[in-house]
C-alpha cells in the first residue's frame, strides 16, 4: 500500500512545485514591478524604499506583539474592534455618491424597494442578468431601512469585518495562530478594504461568501466530511448570486478536491468512490442552489432568465483582448456592440472581433504581458471610486501612497511565504525550532488558495481586468503575506539567537582558557 502511495504522490508533488514556484515568481515579479511603477509616480526611488521598508519593520515589530500568550478571544475582539471601528468611522464620515453601474443598481434597487419588478425584464438585466441578486439585496435592505445610503454602507462594513475574522481564522488553519493573527491585521488595516465600504459594490458580500467557502474548504471537516464539501458548495452558490465567480472557484476546489484525496492509501477504487461521493455531493448543492434561487425569481415575474445565462459569452473576451485598451472596459467597445441587437446578431459581430483580435499572436502576446503587469502592479483605484466624486485630491495622494506601501510590504512577506514553502524540509533541518508546515499533507492543503491566486491572474490576462477586481484574491494574498511576516521573524530571531549564543561560548571560551 505505501509503495502505491509513494508512486502516487510524484504527480501531487510536480503539480504542487510548479504551483509554488509559478507563486514565488508572482510575489517577487509583484514587489519589483509595483517598485519601479511607485518610482515613475513620485520620482524618488529613497522615499519609496523608505515608506516601505517601514512598513515591513512596523509589521515585523507588531509580531512581537502578537506572538505573546494572547487568549483568541481577547485577540479576535481586538482585531474587530479596529476593522469595525475603522470602517464606520469612514463611512460615516466620506459621503460617497453611488457611480456609473453602482448608481444603476442602486437606483433599481430603490424601485424593488417599492415592489416594482419590471427592471428586471429591461435591456440592462437583461445583457448582464447577474446584477438581479444584488440589486434585490439592496433593495431588501432599502425596505426595511430606507432609501439612505448609510444602512447599505453599514452592512458593508459588517462584510468586511466578517472578512477580516475569515482570513485570521484561514491563516491560522493553514500557518499557525500568529500568521492568523499577523494576516488578520493585514487585512483589516490595508487601505483599499476600508474605504471601499462606502462604495456600493457586490464585491463585499461576495468576497465574504467564496473566502468562507474557502475557509471551510481547508479546513478538517471540509475536505474531509461530506457535510463540510456541502457547505463549501453553498457558500460558492451564494456568493455566485452575487458575483459570477462560482464557476472560477468550484473548478479550483474541484482540482484541489482531487490533489488531495490522490495523496491518500488505499485502492484505487475506494479513492475513486471517495472522489466520487464528495464530488457529486459538491456539485448536486452548488447547482441545486443556483436552480433553486434562479427559478423563484422566473416563477415570481421578477426575470425570465437564470441568474447564470450569459446573454454576451464574448464580452468579456473582446474587451480583455482589446491591444489599445490593453484589456480593461473602454467606450468603444462598448458602443460599437450596442448599435447590434442583442443575441445571435450581436454574439457574432463580438465573435468576428474576438477572432480578428486573436489573429495576430504577436500582439496578443505583448498585451497578455502587460496585462500581468497592470494585475501584479498597477496602482489601486479604490481612492477614485471612494473619493472620486468629492474635492480631496490630497487625500487621494496620501492613502495611495500608503496602500502602494501595504501592497508592497505584503507581497515582499508573500515572497519568504513561498520560499519557506519551496524549501520547508531542508529549513526544518536546519532550523529545528522553526515550528513550521511539516507534513506534505499540509502542504497539499495550502495549495488550494494558491491555485486560486495563480488561476485568478490568468484568467484575468484573458478576460477584461479592472484594479478593483483585484480586491476578490486579497484574502488568499494576505493569507500567505501573514505566514512570511512569521518565517522572515522568526529566521531573524534564529540568527541573531544563534549568534550570541556562539559570542557566548566564545567568550566563556576565553576565559576558561585565560
Amino acid at each position: 500500500m505505501n509503495e502505491h502511495r509513494k508512486q502516487r504522490q510524484p504527480l501531487l508533488f510536480s503539480i504542487g512545485t510548479i504551483a509554488l514556484w509559478c507563486g514565488l515568481i508572482l510575489f517577487i515579479g509583484t514587489v519589483i514591478l509595483s517598485l519601479l511603477a511607485r518610482i515613475k509616480v513620485t520620482g524618488s526611488i529613497w522615499a519609496t524604499v523608505g515608506i516601505t521598508a517601514s512598513v515591513v519593520i512596523g509589521y515585523l515589530l507588531l509580531f512581537h506583539w502578537l506572538n505573546r500568550p494572547l487568549s483568541r478571544r481577547i485577540y479576535g475582539l481586538a482585531l474587530l474592534f479596529i476593522a469595525l471601528g475603522s470602517r464606520v468611522v469612514w463611512v460615516l464620515v466620506v459621503d460617497t455618491q453611488p457611480v456609473s453601474d453602482f448608481k444603476v443598481l442602486y437606483d433599481y434597487a430603490i424601485k424593488a424597494a417599492d415592489g416594482d419588478f419590471a427592471f428586471g425584464k429591461m435591456d440592462y438585466y437583461i445583457r448582464w442578468v447577474y446584477q438581479l441578486g444584488y440589486t434585490l439585496y439592496e433593495g431588501l435592505i432599502v425596505r426595511i431601512f430606507g432609501p439612505s445610503l448609510v444602512p447599505l454602507k453599514l452592512f458593508n462594513v459588517l462584510f468586511e469585518t466578517l472578512t477580516v475574522w475569515i482570513v485570521y481564522r484561514m491563516g491560522a488553519s493553514l500557518f499557525g495562530e500568529t500568521s492568523g493573527r499577523i494576516a488578520g491585521l493585514m487585512y483589516a488595516t490595508y487601505i483599499p478594504n476600508i474605504i471601499m465600504c462606502s462604495v456600493l459594490t457586490n464585491q463585499h458580500l461576495s468576497t465574504l461568501l467564496f473566502a468562507a467557502g474557502c475557509l471551510i474548504a481547508v479546513t478538517h471537516r471540509g475536505r474531509n466530511g461530506v457535510f463540510g464539501i456541502m457547505t463549501v458548495a453553498l457558500c460558492f452558490a451564494l456568493g455566485s448570486v452575487f458575483r459570477p465567480m462560482g464557476s472560477f472557484y468550484v473548478g479550483i476546489f474541484i482540482l484541489f478536491l482531487f490533489l488531495y484525496e490522490w495523496t491518500k492509501s488505499g485502492s484505487w477504487q475506494r479513492r475513486l468512490g471517495t472522489l466520487t461521493r464528495k464530488g457529486l455531493s459538491f456539485i448536486a448543492v452548488y447547482f441545486l442552489v443556483q436552480q433553486l434561487i434562479s427559478y423563484s425569481l422566473i416563477t415570481a415575474g421578477i426575470t425570465d432568465l437564470k441568474l447564470s445565462s450569459n446573454q454576451e459569452p464574448y464580452w468579456k473576451f473582446i474587451v480583455g483582448l482589446n491591444a489599445e485598451s490593453n484589456g480593461q472596459w473602454n467606450p468603444h467597445d462598448a458602443e460599437y456592440v450596442v448599435k447590434y441587437p442583442l443575441g445571435p446578431e450581436r454574439n457574432q459581430v463580438e465573435l468576428t472581433l474576438l477572432k480578428e483580435r486573436l489573429s495576430d499572436p504577436v500582439e496578443v502576446s505583448a498585451l497578455l504581458l502587460r496585462k500581468l503587469v497592470l494585475i501584479m502592479a498597477k496602482e489601486d483605484d479604490s481612492v477614485h471610486w471612494s473619493l472620486g466624486g468629492l474635492d480631496q485630491y490630497e487625500w487621494q495622494i496620501r492613502l495611495l501612497s500608503i496602500e502602494r506601501s501595504q501592497y508592497m510590504a505584503y507581497a515582499f512577506f508573500g515572497c519568504f511565504s513561498l520560499f519557506a514553502l519551496l524549501f520547508h524540509k531542508r529549513i526544518r533541518s536546519n532550523h529545528e525550532g522553526l515550528r513550521t508546515l511539516v507534513s506534505n499533507r499540509r502542504i497539499s492543503v495550502i495549495h488550494f488558495p494558491l491555485l486560486l491566486l495563480l488561476a485568478y491572474t490568468v484568467l484575468h490576462t484573458i478576460i477584461e481586468f479592472q484594479v478593483r477586481y483585484r480586491l476578490d484574491v486579497m484574502p488568499f494574498f494576505i493569507v500567505f503575506a501573514g505566514y512570511g511576516c512569521v518565517y522572515l521573524n522568526t529566521g531573524l530571531q534564529n540568527r541573531i539567537f544563534s549568534r550570541r549564543l556562539s559570542q557566548r561560548m566564545e567568550q566563556r571560551s576565553d576565559t576558561i582558557a585565560s
